[in-house]
Protein backbone atom coordinates (compact mmCIF):
# COMPACT_ATOMS: atom_id res chain seq x y z
CA UNK A 1 0.00 0.00 0.00
CA UNK A 2 2.82 2.40 0.86
CA UNK A 3 4.49 1.71 -2.48
CA UNK A 4 1.24 2.49 -4.32
CA UNK A 5 0.78 5.73 -2.34
CA UNK A 6 4.37 6.76 -3.06
CA UNK A 7 3.97 6.11 -6.81
CA UNK A 8 0.72 8.10 -6.81
CA UNK A 9 2.38 10.98 -4.92
CA UNK A 10 5.38 10.92 -7.25
CA UNK A 11 3.15 10.99 -10.34
CA UNK A 12 1.17 13.92 -8.99
CA UNK A 13 4.40 15.73 -8.08
CA UNK A 14 5.81 15.35 -11.59
CA UNK A 15 2.72 17.00 -13.06
CA UNK A 16 2.82 19.78 -10.46
CA UNK A 17 6.49 20.40 -11.16
CA UNK A 18 5.99 20.57 -14.90
CA UNK A 19 3.27 23.16 -14.44
CA UNK A 20 5.48 25.32 -12.24
CA UNK A 21 8.61 25.31 -14.39
CA UNK A 22 9.54 28.75 -15.67
CA UNK A 23 7.88 30.73 -12.87
CA UNK A 24 9.90 33.50 -11.27
CA UNK A 25 11.35 33.01 -7.81
CA UNK A 26 9.27 34.98 -5.33
CA UNK A 27 11.27 34.01 -2.26
CA UNK A 28 12.45 37.44 -1.19
CA UNK A 29 11.66 41.12 -1.22
CA UNK A 30 13.17 43.13 -4.05
CA UNK A 31 15.06 45.69 -1.99
CA UNK A 32 16.66 43.41 0.61
CA UNK A 33 15.41 44.89 3.87
CA UNK A 34 13.55 42.97 6.54
CA UNK A 35 10.79 45.57 6.84
CA UNK A 36 8.31 44.39 9.47
CA UNK A 37 10.66 41.88 11.14
CA UNK A 38 11.43 43.54 14.43
CA UNK A 39 14.47 42.92 16.59
CA UNK A 40 12.06 41.93 19.35
CA UNK A 41 10.55 39.22 17.13
CA UNK A 42 14.00 37.87 16.26
CA UNK A 43 15.08 37.99 19.93
CA UNK A 44 11.94 36.07 20.94
CA UNK A 45 12.60 33.58 18.17
CA UNK A 46 16.19 33.11 19.36
CA UNK A 47 14.93 32.59 22.94
CA UNK A 48 12.45 30.00 21.66
CA UNK A 49 15.20 28.27 19.66
CA UNK A 50 17.49 28.18 22.71
CA UNK A 51 14.73 26.62 24.84
CA UNK A 52 13.96 24.01 22.20
CA UNK A 53 17.44 23.19 20.92
CA UNK A 54 18.09 19.50 20.62
CA UNK A 55 14.40 18.81 20.07
CA UNK A 56 13.64 15.46 18.46
CA UNK A 57 13.32 15.23 14.67
CA UNK A 58 9.62 14.35 14.96
CA UNK A 59 8.95 17.96 16.04
CA UNK A 60 9.93 19.18 12.58
CA UNK A 61 6.78 19.84 10.60
CA UNK A 62 8.32 19.79 7.12
CA UNK A 63 11.59 17.87 6.69
CA UNK A 64 13.10 18.43 3.25
CA UNK A 65 16.58 17.14 4.07
CA UNK A 66 17.91 13.85 2.78
CA UNK A 67 15.18 13.29 0.19
CA UNK A 68 15.25 13.53 -3.59
CA UNK A 69 15.47 16.94 -5.23
CA UNK A 70 12.33 16.16 -7.23
CA UNK A 71 10.26 15.80 -4.06
CA UNK A 72 11.95 18.80 -2.39
CA UNK A 73 11.32 20.96 -5.46
CA UNK A 74 7.64 20.06 -5.39
CA UNK A 75 7.31 20.82 -1.70
CA UNK A 76 9.11 24.17 -2.10
CA UNK A 77 6.65 25.01 -4.89
CA UNK A 78 3.80 24.21 -2.48
CA UNK A 79 5.38 26.40 0.20
CA UNK A 80 5.79 29.31 -2.24
CA UNK A 81 2.28 28.84 -3.67
CA UNK A 82 0.52 28.51 -0.31
CA UNK A 83 2.81 30.22 2.23
CA UNK A 84 0.09 30.80 4.83
CA UNK A 85 -0.27 27.02 5.18
CA UNK A 86 3.35 26.89 6.41
CA UNK A 87 3.66 30.00 8.62
CA UNK A 88 4.52 28.89 12.15
CA UNK A 89 5.77 25.48 11.04
CA UNK A 90 9.30 24.29 11.64
CA UNK A 91 11.05 23.48 8.37
CA UNK A 92 14.35 21.68 7.81
CA UNK A 93 15.92 21.94 4.37
CA UNK A 94 19.31 21.30 2.83
CA UNK A 95 20.75 22.60 -0.41
CA UNK A 96 23.11 25.13 -1.90
CA UNK A 97 23.42 28.54 -0.25
CA UNK A 98 23.56 31.82 -2.12
CA UNK A 99 23.07 35.45 -1.26
CA UNK A 100 21.98 38.58 -3.06
CA UNK A 101 22.55 42.26 -2.34
CA UNK A 102 19.75 44.82 -2.58
CA UNK A 103 19.87 47.35 -5.40
CA UNK A 104 20.93 50.08 -2.99
CA UNK A 105 23.62 47.76 -1.52
CA UNK A 106 22.37 48.22 2.04
CA UNK A 107 20.83 44.80 2.68
CA UNK A 108 21.65 41.18 1.94
CA UNK A 109 19.28 38.31 1.33
CA UNK A 110 20.25 34.73 2.11
CA UNK A 111 18.70 31.76 0.31
CA UNK A 112 18.73 28.02 0.20
CA UNK A 113 18.07 26.64 -3.27
CA UNK A 114 16.78 23.42 -4.74
CA UNK A 115 17.12 22.46 -8.37
CA UNK A 116 14.83 20.01 -10.10
CA UNK A 117 16.41 16.70 -11.02
CA UNK A 118 16.16 17.54 -14.73
CA UNK A 119 17.92 20.91 -14.13
CA UNK A 120 14.86 22.73 -15.47
CA UNK A 121 14.16 25.11 -12.64
CA UNK A 122 15.62 26.38 -9.41
CA UNK A 123 13.40 27.46 -6.53
CA UNK A 124 14.63 29.08 -3.34
CA UNK A 125 13.50 29.92 0.16
CA UNK A 126 14.83 32.98 1.92
CA UNK A 127 16.20 32.56 5.41
CA UNK A 128 17.15 35.00 8.16
CA UNK A 129 20.00 33.96 10.40
CA UNK A 130 20.70 36.19 13.38
CA UNK A 131 23.97 34.52 14.25
CA UNK A 132 25.78 37.54 15.65
CA UNK A 133 28.32 37.25 12.83
CA UNK A 134 28.58 40.04 10.30
CA UNK A 135 28.59 38.95 6.69
CA UNK A 136 30.76 37.28 5.40
CA UNK A 137 32.18 35.95 8.71
CA UNK A 138 30.39 32.76 9.69
CA UNK A 139 28.55 32.47 6.39
CA UNK A 140 29.36 29.84 3.76
CA UNK A 141 30.60 30.64 0.28
CA UNK A 142 27.94 30.89 -2.42
CA UNK A 143 26.86 27.43 -3.60
CA UNK A 144 28.23 25.63 -0.53
CA UNK A 145 25.78 23.02 0.75
CA UNK A 146 23.99 23.95 3.97
CA UNK A 147 21.14 22.75 6.14
CA UNK A 148 18.80 25.14 7.92
CA UNK A 149 16.09 24.44 10.47
CA UNK A 150 13.69 27.11 11.59
CA UNK A 151 10.22 28.54 11.81
CA UNK A 152 8.54 29.80 8.67
CA UNK A 153 7.36 33.36 9.05
CA UNK A 154 6.55 36.53 7.19
CA UNK A 155 7.21 40.24 7.13
CA UNK A 156 5.61 43.14 5.29
CA UNK A 157 7.48 45.79 3.41
CA UNK A 158 6.12 48.48 1.09
CA UNK A 159 2.71 46.84 1.26
CA UNK A 160 4.03 43.43 0.15
CA UNK A 161 4.28 40.31 2.32
CA UNK A 162 7.42 38.17 2.10
CA UNK A 163 8.14 34.78 3.66
CA UNK A 164 11.30 33.29 5.09
CA UNK A 165 12.75 30.68 7.44
CA UNK A 166 13.83 32.19 10.77
CA UNK A 167 16.86 30.00 11.41
CA UNK A 168 17.14 28.09 14.69
CA UNK A 169 19.90 25.76 13.50
CA UNK A 170 22.42 26.31 10.71
CA UNK A 171 24.94 23.73 9.46
CA UNK A 172 27.49 24.08 6.69
CA UNK A 173 27.68 20.59 5.18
Amino acid sequence: MRKYAFVLLLTFSVFAFAASCGQENEAGPPDGSLGGVSDEFLDNLNDYAAEHSGSPADEIDVDLSGISSLVVHGEVNKILSNPLDYVGKRIRMSGPYYHMVSQDSTSRYHYIAVERADACCVRSLEFVWKAGDAFPDGYPQDWDDIEVTGMYGSYTESGETYYYIAVEKFIIL
